[in-house]
């Protein structure tokens, strides 16, 4: 069935799901059995059923409905990027599947699969983090890996050198969250609350106070602050909250689109984060030309 929908409609009668993602007319769900499924288009094999279709062509091998990722029922997250996606399993193991481009599968080649295979053998993988060309998965100790395309510095390597395969970020162990956007570019929170940006920066969507250089900034910089609790990376705009419940938006606000995406009821630009009033706001997010905030309830 392609017809649209306007308002949520269940998926099947199941009540078992507990984990999903999705990106570009595809989705991938993990059941409480750990078993992991996918759906919706399969352009680069990114549905993980061993079927590659050609880009753009006729043989595009979509599925309607959830349909079974093998048969292990190990799977622990999974999260997905522009034709691509990569997961782990209960016993640390990282996997990847769907498009490589710049070597985005982290598989030492630049090679598409359709079917998921394992990254290394390292088996201390804790939370993986799809972007579109550029990959990253934190590990159990708090140390950060990324891969993928490198021209402008979002590998996080102090250089623009493309990377098939996993390699660290600095020699940090106190990563706890990150974001990638689609252009692209990279916010992270440490543990310490400190909040972190590199790559694209070409409308000052790493609130660095500069939309300079236009290649992007090619290791962690620190935004200002020392409590973010939440940050997300868009398209050319990025919005975060704070622990004290206050939310901050910067980056494009008009062009590309964004019209007015920052929410803080004007069409102006921002290199620096910037305070949407209120206290109650607990997590923030975006898409291309948009943003989106969750309140506390009251």
């Amino acid at each position: 069935v392609n017809d649209g929908y306007s308002s949520p409609a269940q998926i099947g009668a199941d009540t078992t799901w507990s984990h999903s993602a999705g990106d570009d007319a595809f989705h991938l769900a993990i059941k409480t059995d750990g078993t992991l499924w996918s759906w919706g288009r399969n352009l680069a094999g990114e549905l993980g059923l061993n079927e590659l279709a050609s880009w753009g062509g006729s043989s595009d091998t979509k599925k309607s409905s959830p349909t079974q990722v093998g048969t292990d029922g190990n799977w622990s997250k999974v999260t997905t990027g522009y034709r691509f996606a990569m997961a782990t399993k209960t016993d640390g193991t990282l996997w990847t599947w769907g498009g490589s481009s710049d070597g985005s599968l982290g598989l030492n080649d630049n090679t598409r699969r359709s079917s998921p295979c394992q990254v290394g053998s390292d088996s201390d993988w804790s939370d993986p983090i799809a972007g579109r060309d550029v990959q990253a998965a934190i590990k159990t100790d708090g140390s950060l890996y990324m891969w993928g395309r490198g021209y402008e510095g979002a590998t996080g390597q102090n250089n623009r050198t493309d990377r098939s395969s996993p390699i660290q970020v600095g020699t940090d162990k106190t990563w706890n969250t990150l974001s990638i956007g689609t252009q692209p570019y990279v916010l992270a929170i440490k543990t310490d609350g400190t909040l972190w940006g590199w790559g694209n920066n070409w409308k000052g969507n790493l609130g660095l106070n500069s939309i300079n250089p236009s290649s992007g900034i090619s290791s962690p910089t620190q935004i200002p602050g020392t409590n973010w609790s939440q940050a997300g990376a868009a398209e050319f705009q990025s919005q975060a909250t704070k622990t004290d419940g206050t939310l901050w938006t910067w980056g494009d606000n008009v062009n590309s689109g964004t019209y007015g995406s920052l929410g803080l009821n004007d069409l102006t630009q921002r290199s620096s984060p910037t305070q949407i009033p209120g206290t109650d706001w607990m997590e923030a997010s975006g898409g291309a030309g948009f943003g989106m905030a969750f309140k506390l309830s009251s």
